[in-house]
């Protein structure tokens, strides 16, 4: 009957499910690995494959034009939105998701329900919902090589989404330690529900 969280906390797996009442919100959460790809029990695993995947097909879906928008640097960004960012407000920078096609639209929403949807769909077709009504106020920014397994970062921004992907440099081969963030600037830790419901 009251607001409560159940909380995870790991290097590469931090997780802040809220619920007030029949809302559920993971933001904020945290994904990641080190390595990405390796091998268990004879099966090849590459984290994080599906959303890296649609990002680089998004980027690839893009004309010149949108791709010199979206494409803000040639090499991978830093994190700007990970743990300790609470607070944080939407960037308008890189491509506005209203100059996107519709199919390029369907494919940026794809891109961010491969995020939302480690959420029970009930909530994450919910949560989709409220960030597609909002994707004309939605940005998209790329920095680093747009070829496919470049060491490459992106961000999503929107009213109600921070979304980032970006390799971490730590010696080596920057691809293989990654970092994926996301948070809901109206709703961290369930605010916006808390607000609602009161």
């Amino acid at each position: 009957t009251q607001p409560w969280m159940w909380q995870f906390g790991g290097h590469h797996l931090a997780i802040n499910a809220t619920i007030v009442g029949d809302q559920i919100t993971l933001a904020p959460s945290l994904t990641g690995g080190q390595p990405v790809d390796f091998e268990i029990d004879g099966r090849q695993v590459r984290q994080l494959a599906g959303e890296e995947d649609l990002a680089f097909e998004l980027i690839g879906a893009l004309t010149p034009e949108q791709r010199s928008a979206a494409v803000l640097d040639d090499h991978f960004g830093n994190m700007i939105y990970g743990p300790g960012r609470e607070g944080a407000k939407p960037k308008q920078e890189g491509l506005c998701a209203s100059q996107l096609t519709e199919k390029q639209q369907e494919l940026l929403l794809k891109l961010i329900g491969e995020r939302i949807g480690i959420a029970r769909k009930v909530y994450a077709e919910q949560t989709i919902s409220r960030i597609a009504s909002d994707l004309d106020d939605t940005w998209f920014a790329w920095f680093g090589p747009t070829e496919p397994g470049g060491a490459s970062s992106f961000r999503i921004q929107g009213p109600t989404l921070l979304m980032e992907y970006a390799p971490q440099h730590l010696g080596g081969d920057p691809t293989a330690h990654t970092h994926a963030m996301y948070r809901d600037p109206t709703n961290d830790y369930g605010v916006g529900h808390v607000k609602q419901a009161e």
